[in-house]
């Protein structure tokens, strides 16, 4: 495990580390979460991109993106409205979720009556989706939840297919065959749909999630904020680096290496705790506070130095809908002792619940 920001640019910077993930021979029906892993890794090279990774990375682009900005921000707009004017109610369960969910639905094309199912399932589900990359990419008849979200998108697949839908979205993007000719197995293209409502629904909810934490603790924080609302992206990026939502990656040792007196043999992983380098003290003295106010020696995010596919969506969404929440967070007061975080995964880092009491006044 690498903590310091500078050691991550060491390994980052070392010839003989990939940010490709080792792919290794497993037995499918011994380690499921494992072979799975291996199907995903195409996702995940920068150097030589794959055809999933090529065709996500542009419809996740911020142009691609553009075109959703309206739309995205009257949901925003119309999830702040329904919040109520006093009493408690949980952030993540009455504005983040549906807000997440909605999106994802965009992205993946899901048609409009289909989204009631989904919107359900997904719920249910509740931050479980990595207990479902365990099931390999496969109807299990352990959890019905499960067995109805993939029977979900065999559906969809098999409707686009049928339909011949334009690559418009992520789903129909992952249907066209590569550049190859070669079809998509189905087993695939359910292993890359599970991969992206992981990554999509937890990373960009995480991202919003512990945001709203962070500046409903920094009060004064948040009254600067909403009186110059123009400085939300550079807000944001405080927000990532006080509290990543994702907190480490991995690479891979090309050959074998030493570093710090220590010998990393080809093939095995290190992992990149981006949320530790992030509060590195030796790069950034005040590294523990939360501060809007910062203009200069800030150090590049290690969330930046690596290829997470679904950054870009991430920002892109937290500048389009902390404009409409942060007059009504100003109204918020947090509840400190009902915030859960979830556990299913220890790579991320987000609340569950995020309950607040609403105050007439600001």
């Amino acid at each position: 495990m690498v903590f310091r920001h500078e050691d991550i640019l060491t390994f980052l910077r070392h010839d003989r580390f990939s940010l490709e993930p080792s792919v290794s021979e497993v037995d499918e029906d011994a380690m499921p979460f494992e072979a799975a892993c291996n199907r995903w890794y195409r996702l995940m090279d920068p150097v030589n991109p794959g055809y999933f990774r090529q065709r996500l990375t542009e419809l996740l682009s911020r142009e691609a993106l553009q075109r959703h900005c309206g739309a995205w921000r009257d949901e925003a707009e119309r999830l702040t409205a329904a919040l109520p004017e006093w009493g408690i109610s949980d952030l993540i369960a009455r504005f983040v979720k549906p807000l997440v969910l909605g999106i994802v639905a965009d992205l993946l094309g899901v048609p409009e009556n289909a989204r009631f199912r989904f919107r359900s399932i997904l719920t249910e589900l509740n931050g479980r989706l990595f207990e479902l990359a365990g099931m390999g990419g496969r109807i299990s008849s352990k959890n019905i939840i499960f067995g109805d979200l993939l029977r979900m998108y065999l559906e969809l697949v098999a409707g686009k297919q049928f339909r011949g839908h334009a690559h418009e979205d992520a789903l129909t993007a992952l249907l066209a065959s590569p550049e190859n000719g070669d079809p998509v197995a189905e087993e695939d293209l359910v292993d890359m749909l599970v991969f992206l409502l992981h990554t999509l629904t937890e990373n960009t909810a995480h991202g919003l999630g512990n945001a709203f934490v962070a500046l409903l603790r920094h009060p004064n924080e948040l009254a600067r904020l909403d009186a110059d609302p123009e400085g939300i992206p550079d807000a944001f990026e405080e927000c990532l680096r006080f509290d990543c939502p994702i907190q480490f990656y991995p690479i891979t040792a090309r050959e074998d290496v030493m570093l710090h007196e220590k010998t990393i043999h080809r093939g095995q992983s290190v992992w990149l705790s981006l949320g530790a380098a992030h509060r590195d003290k030796m790069m950034l003295p005040d590294a523990n506070r939360f501060r809007l106010d910062r203009e200069t020696g800030v150090p590049d995010l290690a969330l930046n130095l690596v290829p997470v596919i679904d950054v870009t969506l991430m920002r892109f969404v937290a500048h389009t809908v902390l404009p409409v929440i942060v007059p009504r967070l100003c109204r918020a007061n947090l509840m400190e002792d009902g915030i859960t975080w979830q556990t299913a995964s220890s790579l991320s880092r987000g609340p569950r619940t995020l309950p607040v009491r609403w105050s007439e006044n600001p």
